[in-house]
């Protein structure tokens, strides 16, 4: 609530000013875990590897702006700034879908199978993929329903070959995720274990570690593999 973001700005100020500095995003963050339940190791790393995953299929792909990529006490967030406009082309579209998909593409990469967590709720990875494949079907003429313009749809279920057609796009998204994050499976690590240490990185932390060399990257995919 509002009142417990402003508790917890006071508390961080508090500690700030108790040791004659600025306040730091580092503090804040500090106050924030430690009013927040314990993530187990497990379920920290498969945060870890979701988040990573849609920060580096959205780099690769060029789709949008990546802000930062964190963990809190009830999973992970992705902060995204999205080009999308109506001059965009169904590839363009596509590479939203991927990204939103790439979560549960890196859990399946790194982990072998993929958890919940990509649904449940409708501000959820899954939901704003299905959305952005229903947009495409219904209302942008770029869909296997070809130039039509559909409105209030309603439940996929009584309509299946918009099911169907629907279902397809979100395969075929989570299939170029999947691919992309095999190939920069070395990325893929270091990102991860990046955030599985700090709770947080930034754009630029990103994009540092994902830029940085082949070398570095295949000693970091080495240690993954020596302890998995």
């Amino acid at each position: 609530t509002g009142a417990d973001v402003e508790a917890l700005v006071r508390r961080a100020k508090g500690t700030a000013r108790r040791a004659r500095r600025e306040l730091t995003l580092e503090e804040l963050l500090s106050a924030i875990a430690a009013t927040a339940p314990a993530l187990s190791p497990e379920a920290r790393w498969r945060i870890s590897v979701h988040e990573s995953g849609h920060a580096l299929a959205a780099h690769e792909l060029e789709a949008g702006s990546v802000c930062g990529i964190s963990i809190h006490s009830r999973g992970g967030f992705f902060e995204f700034e999205s080009n999308l406009t109506g001059s965009s082309t169904f590839d363009r579209f596509q590479s939203e879908m991927v990204v939103l998909m790439a979560g549960r593409a890196a859990e399946r990469v790194l982990l072998g199978d993929v958890s919940a967590g990509a649904g449940m709720n409708i501000s959820s990875d899954l939901a704003r993929a299905t959305a952005f494949a229903m947009l495409v079907e219904t209302q942008c003429g770029l869909g296997m329903s070809g130039s039509a313009y559909l409105t209030q749809v309603g439940n996929l279920a009584l309509h299946p070959e918009l099911h169907r057609a629907v279902n397809e796009h979100l395969k075929e998204a989570e299939a170029k995720a999947q691919l992309i994050l095999d190939q920069k499976r070395g990325r893929l690590i270091a990102l991860a274990k990046a955030l599985d240490g700090q709770g947080y990185l930034s754009g630029d932390d990103i994009k540092s570690i994902v830029e940085v060399g082949s070398i570095e990257l295949n000693e970091a995919q080495d240690e993954f593999g020596r302890c998995a």
